[in-house]
């Protein structure tokens, strides 16, 4: 019977005197059964007798401790220094086997050792929730590796030792995983080797700028951002205002002159991820901006007594208007911009009064801004007296007539009229007049007065003047006629 052996040496240790072979025999279901042992009692030395010392009692035979003809015969080497296993090699048997073992054989090769694996998982590192993370693994002697994990990332190929983890939620919640690199021996050897390496998980940066909101444009607004694993944040504005420290979750922002002609600017926090991420997380926030009220009241105006006043008012950007007199007069709706305004007694004698425009601001904005305007008020002539003159004519002695009137306040010109038109003609010279009678004309005529100015004339009484002709008895002379009968 001959040991095959296939190498002299097992890593780096020599095969010398003695060292142990354990000779075993497998049986059908795998199991193992030590049957005996044999000590070198020298260097194994290819084409040579084995230098052994048999370590047995009894010699070894077919049948004895369970050996069964056929089975292979399991060597496996054991160095009494080092007290560990070093070797495993399957031999076959001749049927006849039945010597001891001091004449085992003829070393016909080398022993060819399987040390046990070693492995290193790599250096503890980490990496970013959204990036796979590639492993670094090193193992020698090994049959195959695997990977594993306490988390619930996956691997793309758990068995490779440059494998690829990606992290899970789990993973990225807690922020460390352990990953664990296995090195498995070859058969029959059981000794497995192991190590963890700790991958740290860093969560990527999140940003909140807060609710959309507004504000008044005379009013600078304080930013309510909100932001989580984050190196840094900066707010920026797509408009033209400013921000006090743009580096602040609750920065202050004004608004600049842009911003409040388009009434909206949209605010964007913007934050910067810790390393090893390298992506910037962005939101955005609409900002409404108010403007303050304007109002006008129009142009100073003029209107002469006796009329009403539309008012010409102008508002933007406000909640509500009202208009206000100085006055006794009154708006017909003082919430319209074009209401209308009747002056009182009050502003009719004063000749002028103040009309005020008040427009309050839409929310947030707060408080009204006002504008006014004079309205004057050109009163009529005062109503002059009733004409003064003759109150009867003779045109039998009298063509002509004067009359005249006192000066009426207000007054710039003077009308003089006489009724009927069948009575003669009327020519006036301011408070004078002439009339000049019709020399058939009999009957009742009535001289009046208008004292007139830009807004208007106002009539005196009239002066009711009797005209007859004392040559005949005319059929109008009416109660003037006299009469007497002499006996």
């Amino acid at each position: 019977m001959n040991i095959i052996i296939n190498a002299a040496t097992i890593d780096g240790f020599d095969l010398e005197a003695g060292d142990e072979i354990g000779i075993f025999d497998t049986i059908p279901s795998g199991e193992q059964i030590c049957v005996g042992s044999i000590v070198l009692t020298g260097p194994i030395i290819p084409g040579n007798p084995l230098p052994v010392l048999a370590c047995t009692d009894d010699p070894l035979t077919i049948d004895q401790d369970g050996f069964i003809d056929g089975n292979p015969i399991l060597y496996r080497l054991w160095d009494d220094s080092e007290s560990m296993e070093l070797i495993c090699v399957t031999m076959t048997y001749d049927l006849g086997f039945d010597v001891v073992f001091t004449s085992l054989g003829t070393a016909l090769g080398s022993l060819d050792g399987i040390p046990s694996p070693t492995v290193d998982a790599g250096a503890d590192d980490e990496t970013c929730e959204d990036t796979p993370y590639t492993l670094s693994g090193i193992a020698t002697n090994q049959d195959y590796v695997e990977w594993t994990t306490d988390g619930d990332g996956t691997f793309d190929d758990a068995s490779l030792l440059n494998a690829t983890y990606t992290p899970g939620n789990g993973d990225i919640s807690n922020g460390v995983v352990i990953l664990t690199l296995t090195a498995y021996a070859f058969s029959p050897c059981g000794d497995h080797a192991s190590d963890d390496m700790v991958l740290i998980i860093q969560a990527l940066a999140t940003a909140y700028a807060g609710a959309d909101d507004e504000t008044c444009e005379d009013m600078p607004y304080t930013l309510s951002g909100f932001a989580t694993n984050q190196s840094s944040v900066e707010w920026t504005t797509d408009g033209d205002g400013t921000f006090d420290d743009a580096t602040l979750l609750d920065a202050t922002y004004t608004p600049g002159s842009d911003d409040i002609s388009n009434g909206v600017v949209i605010l964007t926090l913007t934050a910067t991820s810790i390393a090893p991420c390298n992506t910037d997380i962005e939101d955005d926030m609409v900002l409404i901006i108010q403007a303050l009220p304007n109002a006008g009241a129009g142009p100073d105006a003029g209107i002469c007594e006796g009329e009403t006043y539309t008012m010409l008012g102008t508002a933007s950007n406000y909640g509500s208007i009202n208009w206000s007199s100085a006055g006794d007069g009154t708006f017909d709706n003082p919430s319209l911009l074009n209401a209308t305004y009747t002056p009182g007694s009050g502003d009719i004698s004063n000749g002028t009064v103040v009309l005020t425009i008040t427009a309050t601001a839409i929310t947030p904005c707060s408080g009204s801004i006002t504008d006014k305007m004079t309205l004057s008020i050109d009163p009529l002539p005062e109503t002059p007296d009733t004409p003064t003159g003759p109150i009867e004519v003779d045109i039998h002695f009298t063509s002509t007539s004067q009359y005249e009137t006192q000066s009426a306040t207000g007054a710039l010109t003077y009308l003089w009229t006489l009724s009927p038109l069948t009575s003669g003609n009327i020519a006036g010279s301011g408070i004078s007049s002439t009339v000049t009678w019709n020399a058939a004309f009999h009957g009742f005529a009535y001289v009046k007065v208008f004292a007139i100015n830009d807004c208007g004339g106002v009539p005196s009484d009239s002066l009711k003047v009797f005209v007859y002709n004392s040559v005949g008895v005319g059929e109008n002379y009416g109660d003037k006629m006299n009469v007497q009968i002499i006996p």
